[in-house]
């Protein structure tokens, strides 16, 4: 219904040759949004049947201890890895100073080579 009178406005706007900005001067949807919304809500409820109270408590109790259990998992997967994350980064660190420290001395084979 909302889309039909959407197309409906714009499908005037084109025919009349109207700007951009005059069409949506005549658009008064956001003015009545709030009618929309309750439309939709009513949609919603309609086509998921009534929700109680009841159920929707229920459904989150083992549903927020489930999250909660999770949470704590991936919180704790998340410092392990930080912790190999900085081991990795203390090992190329290492790394890097012994390369640099072989670059900057000469290889052996090529003082032997030069006696």
């Amino acid at each position: 219904m909302l889309l039909c009178s959407l197309l409906e406005s714009y499908s005037g706007c084109l025919s009349t040759n109207m700007s951009g900005l005059q069409c949506l001067a005549t658009e008064n949807i956001w003015f009545d949004k709030h009618n929309y919304d309750e439309a939709e809500k009513r949609f919603y409820e309609g086509a998921n049947g009534p929700a109680t109270h009841q159920q929707q408590s229920s459904s989150h109790g083992g549903g927020d201890q489930e999250l909660v259990s999770r949470m704590k998992s991936l919180e704790l997967e998340n410092q392990t890895l930080h912790k190999v994350v900085e081991e990795m980064r203390a090992a190329v660190q290492k790394l890097e100073s012994r390369v640099a420290v072989l670059e900057k001395s000469p290889a052996p084979a090529a003082v032997h080579c030069a006696k």
